[in-house]
């Protein structure tokens, strides 16, 4: 029997299945957007109603939870809910039919979890109907206690569901008191333990599985109370031209029946409204709604439900969705030659393959091929149906028909700490059986960011186990998958000189694809110059670009035709160098374009999904996905750049006036061209190319043009081959965009033009100067035919007395109607620099390490000189010094000092050059300093009150990257320590405090005991403090870092600590009190001294500045006590 109720905005549809009733609001369209309607809705019952304090509920049906297969089931599992072969004649329930299927490799085993369950109270008893089709399979129902444990005295919390086959039998388990209320049901388990070797399936019905549980403890008037939104699309994905279906669920364990008003909204990322159904319904028990909708185009939607309650009060619940275009079907060859990729992670779970390919992703890097896993894996038949059950994954992801890149993590390190330097046999048979039981995969990486933790060992060893490593990695590889590819262990940084050196030493003779990451915090992509993520061992400040260009000329350095990946790049929402939700879209496309520009063949976006609920790090805000598995606006533009793009080649770049960019594609026989702002925060501009069609970064066609473009791509289709921005395209540096460059010499720039058009260009140029910088030629003019490709070099003279760090050059060139500004710019570097290392104590003395780096163009002979305080002596003084073009070199020296009177001067290591002129000098950490007793001090970001002597000598406090002007005061008192910091040139920019490493910061370590002796952690007296100006509000924020045993745990943002930040005119400045109390062992006495370490660091456009006295981070001295400096309290 079946209804219709007519209100006065849409259908209200009364269905009858199997004698339960339920309310579907069925809305049509965008027609609730227009009409308000109301109605009165009838409960499901779905089970008893609750009885005093105790309640009953079927949780075998679609509404109390949504059962779905668990993310480390081994056997494929299914569930469906019947009509038929019911167990009681008066029947008002579906029953669940649970199919798993084993495919007679061994032991297999399998669950279904009921997401969004909630059972309030003390579980008491689970009754239920069982139904096994098939003999000798096991199915237990697991459950979880109040701590969150699923065992109690080493026997698992579960019930087997022994039941005869193939007859209904009513089962009912009572929960032993010994186990810790509230006790959750998990999954219902299924595994093949008496039929290992038969292949086949496995069935269980189950018919009303009833809960009956005690909500004593709950008031009437409070006892739970919920909406909840689901759909059946994976990951809230939905693809054109498929409508979005929600199911809004209401969920009442309370006695009576609770009339509602609900209202469901559909917003844009805008905030506006785009769709409304308002209703009025009686919630009972459980009941639920469909909300259908038809979008108007792509991107992504929030849906967003209300409830009021008659009595007062409201219900909430949103989610969130994306609307998307079909993905493409693509051929093997199309699949091979597609730069889409995104790291996984298929043993961690909650990994969607399915959602993967609806947004168009073709590659994936999974983690979950860690090589220790495989071993352990691999068991005594050789199937690997261990942890994490390989089978599972790979049937998962050829199913969903992706291309896999196996990361095969910690391949090299284990075995190196055992003193394997080469492979050994059984490092090699590990390899081969590997890939013997393994598909066809395309291709396998020998190792992650290995080099992260282990470069400096490597190089001191001339990357000795890297290269044999990879050499063996890559011989078994083409032996064993000669079609597959041997894939470079991915690199914490873009390294082409190391792509270099490996080539030419011979290991990568076989290699098919060199790999590296990179990160570029939270600035844009073209302008970013630091990788976030790597340890800050690049020599050169170079743009990210011209790094990925560098990388990719290197794979080809020995005439060899190799792949250059990128497996890892992405921007953070939530930690560490945090952009906004759309700013990570948007980075995203432009990410993924410039990379595949500079000459890349794959991008590999991390991550798939925020797997934390709380973000605590850099990365956990990275995912396509939130941590509630719904996608980000991300997830949509990865969506509509796979659209507009299958097998992409980027012709070149062009400019448009009032600095907008964009790149010309070639897809198959279509161009396309990509626009946007390159600046960040910039400012829209208007855009228009007569006779084109514009779509927005979503892939939605836009009508109106012209169009106003920032920082969002803008998408342009119909111009042709010859359009002038098909001739710009063609105009490019061939040298790097961003130049180090030292005064008094001369460099050689290089642009090159590729006619890509049907046309003979007439191309004109000019390039001027300025500032008394020299260029020749300064113009030119040439004839290029169609797909002639000319490069151009001229000749920069820098001025010798040129005193600016910056300096940029502008080349315009013209074709017809085409003109192009190409800037280069120039870092201006001295022509050599030193820098000294952290000291080291030893028992008489100190030993640290001199870095000559040679800008030049020519081999520096050179004389290392000390200038010393009286008492201090410097030695071995090596001169003369040879230093080849741009080269470098270290010299251990020794330092013994024999006084403890400060300096009055700085101790220094001077470089002169074979004329007796000064070439270079920095200054000598100084060990120990004074601690000034400080009284009256106001924490109120005013300095008046600071005594002189609490100052810091400028010349004390060391600096690595750019310089900025800074004056810190530290003092103490019986009350605590205070510091004080003003930093001029800086903007004091704070995201994440939280993640203080990757923000302006300054970190104070104190040992109250004074403890000089080397330690591998930290002990009591061993104290990380951190302080993070946050400027919007004048607050400063405190943390104590936790390092080892010191303290149960990291705490973050001390209550205790007084701070005051503020901007100034040039900067911004900050003022903080450290309680005492704060300090283990302190004694504030005259004449004591604690050791200490200081460092202030300062992120920047153009890379991360630290300023440290004694001890930079980069010499470790977070982690070595011994090499802080000491602090004599006044």
């Amino acid at each position: 029997m079946s209804s219709r109720l007519a209100g006065t905005a849409g259908f209200f549809i009364e269905t009858t299945t199997m004698a339960s009733t339920t309310i579907r609001l069925i809305t049509l369209g965008l027609w609730f957007a227009f009409f308000a309607a109301e109605a009165t809705g009838i409960a499901e019952e779905t089970s008893p109603v609750p009885t005093g304090n105790i309640a009953t509920r079927n949780i075998a049906q679609p509404l109390a939870a949504k059962w779905q297969p668990g993310p480390w089931n081994s056997a494929t599992a299914t569930i469906e809910w019947l009509k038929e072969d019911l167990p009681e004649k008066e029947a008002t329930h579906p029953v669940m039919e649970i199919t798993v299927h084993y495919d007679g490799t061994g032991f297999q085993f399998a669950s279904l979890e009921p997401a969004g369950l909630k059972i309030p109270g003390t579980l008491k008893k689970v009754r239920l109907w069982v139904k096994p089709i098939h003999p000798d399979y096991t199915w237990i129902l697991n459950f979880r206690d109040g701590e969150g444990k699923d065992a109690l005295n080493g026997k698992k919390l579960e019930w087997p569901l022994n039941a005869p086959t193939g007859q209904w039998s009513l089962l009912e388990f009572a929960i032993p008191q010994n186990w810790k209320q509230p006790v959750s049901i998990v999954s219902i388990g299924a595994h093949n333990w008496n039929r290992q070797n038969v292949a086949g399936d496995a069935q269980l019905r189950i018919y009303r599985m009833e809960v009956e549980t005690d909500i004593s403890g709950f008031p009437t008037g409070d006892r739970p109370l919920e909406l909840r939104i689901t759909s059946g699309a994976p990951r809230n994905v939905f693809t054109e031209p498929e409508p979005v279906n929600f199911q809004i669920i209401g969920d009442s364990w309370r006695t009576e029946s609770l009339p509602i008003k609900v209202r469901a909204q559909i917003i844009d990322e805008q905030g506006t409204i785009l769709h409304q159904s308002d209703y009025s319904a009686t919630l009972h028990d459980l009941q639920a709604w469909d909300l259908l909708w038809t979008p108007p185009r792509f991107g992504p939607f929030f849906v967003k439900v209300t409830a009021q309650l008659s009595a007062g009060g409201a219900l909430h619940a949103e989610t969130r969705f994306i609307y998307v275009p079909k993905p493409h079907a693509l051929s093997a060859d199309e699949k091979w030659r597609s730069p889409w990729g995104l790291n996984i992670h298929s043993a961690s779970g909650g990994v969607s393959y399915e959602s993967l390919r609806r947004i168009g992703v073709v590659w994936v890097r999974d983690y979950s091929y860690n090589r220790q896993w495989l071993v352990n894996a691999r068991g005594a038949d050789g199937t690997y149906n261990g942890w994490p059950w390989y089978p599972r994954i790979n049937k998962g992801i050829q199913e969903a028909g992706l291309m896999l890149l196996a990361c095969m993590g910690d391949s090299i390190h284990p075995y190196v700490q055992k003193g394997l330097l080469e492979p050994d046999r059984q490092w090699k048979y590990d390899l081969v059986h590997i890939l013997w039981a393994m598909p066809d995969f395309p291709a396998w990486e020998l190792d992650n960011e290995y080099d992260y933790h282990h470069g400096k060992e490597e190089r001191a060893r001339q990357w000795r186990a890297y290269h044999a490593y990879h050499r063996m990695f890559a011989e078994v590889v083409k032996f064993m998958k000669p079609d597959s590819l041997a894939v470079e262990q991915g690199t914490a940084g873009i390294h082409s000189e190391w792509v270099e050196r490996s080539i030419q030493s011979g290991a990568f003779e076989k290699i098919d694809v060199v790999n590296a990451h990179f990160y570029c915090g939270a600035e844009p992509p073209e302008s970013s110059v630091e990788n976030a993520n790597g340890p800050g061992d690049e020599s050169e400040m170079m743009l990210i670009s011209d790094r990925l260009r560098a990388f990719a000329k290197a794979a080809d350095c020995d005439g060899r035709d190799r792949q250059a990946w990128i497996t890892e790049f992405g921007w953070d929402t939530r930690a560490g160098y945090v952009v906004t939700e759309k700013e990570q879209a948007v980075y995203l496309q432009r990410g993924y374009l410039m990379g595949l520009a500079c000459g890349i063949d794959k991008m590999f976006w991390f991550w798939d999904w925020d797997n934390k609920e709380k973000a605590s790090t850099y990365f956990d805000g990275c995912g396509l996905f939130d941590y509630r598995n719904e996608p980000k606006p991300a997830a949509a533009a990865l969506a509509a750049l796979t659209h507009f793009l299958k097998n992409p080649y980027i012709l070149g770049i062009f400019d448009l006036p009032k600095d907008v960019q964009g790149y010309v594609i070639r897809d198959g026989d279509r161009l396309w061209a990509c626009v946007f702002r390159p600046q960040k925060n910039a400012d829209e501009e208007e855009v228009d190319l007569p006779g084109t069609e514009f779509y927005d970064m979503y892939g939605n066609r836009l009508s109106e043009k012209p169009r106003r473009v920032g920082a969002a791509p803008l998408w342009i289709s119909g111009f042709s081959q010859d359009d002038p921005i098909v001739v710009e395209a063609g105009f490019t540096w061939e040298t790097p965009q961003l130049l180090s460059a030292v005064c008094g010499e001369t460099g050689r720039l290089v642009w090159t033009t590729s006619n890509q058009t049907s046309q003979t260009l007439q191309v004109s140029w000019r390039l001027e100067s300025s500032e008394g910088w020299k260029v020749s030629p300064t113009r030119g003019g040439f004839t290029a035919a169609p797909g002639e490709k000319l490069s151009i070099p001229i000749s920069v003279e820098i001025p010798i007395s040129f005193s600016q760090r910056e300096h940029s050059l502008d080349l315009v060139v013209r074709a017809g109607n085409a003109e192009k500004t190409l800037p280069v710019k120039f870092h201006v570097v001295p022509s050599v620099e030193l820098s000294v290392a952290s000291l080291e104590q030893e028992a008489t003395h100190y030993t640290t390490t001199v870095r000559i780096r040679n800008n030049s163009q020519s081999e520096k002979t050179l004389v290392l000189e000390g200038s010393l305080p009286p008492g201090w002596t410097l030695e071995p003084i090596r001169s003369p010094l040879r230093v080849g073009a741009k080269r470098e070199t270290e010299i251990p020296l020794r330092l013994a000092i024999g006084t403890h009177d400060l300096p009055s001067t700085p101790p220094q290591v001077v470089l002169k050059d074979e004329n007796g002129q000064t070439a270079a000098v920095t200054t000598i950490p100084v060990p120990f300093w004074h601690l000034s007793l400080v009284e009256n001090i106001k924490i109120d970001g005013q300095f008046e009150d600071w005594p002189s002597g609490a100052w810091l000598p400028d010349w004390l406090l060391a600096a690595r990257g750019t310089a900025f002007p800074v004056r810190v005061a530290l003092g103490y008192n019986p009350a605590g320590v205070f510091l004080a910091v003003h930093v001029k040139n800086h903007s004091g920019a704070v995201t994440d405090p939280r993640v203080f490493w990757a923000q302006t910061c300054v970190e104070l370590f104190i040992d109250t005991a004074s403890d000089a002796r080397p330690r591998k952690s930290y002990q009591a007296t061993d104290h990380q403090f951190w302080f993070c100006p946050l400027l919007d509000t004048g607050k400063v924020f405190a943390g104590r870092w936790k390092r080892g045993t010191e303290i149960p745990a990291t705490i973050y943002n001390l209550p205790e600590v007084r701070g005051v930040s503020r901007k100034t005119e040039d900067g911004w400045l900050m003022e903080v009190f450290l309680p005492g109390f704060r300090l283990q062992s302190w004694h504030p006495e005259a004449g004591r001294t604690v050791r200490a370490n200081l460092n202030l660091t300062l992120p920047g456009p153009q890379g991360r500045t630290e300023i440290y006295w004694p001890a930079s981070k980069g010499d470790g001295a977070p982690d070595r006590p011994a090499l802080w400096g000491v602090l004599r309290l006044q």
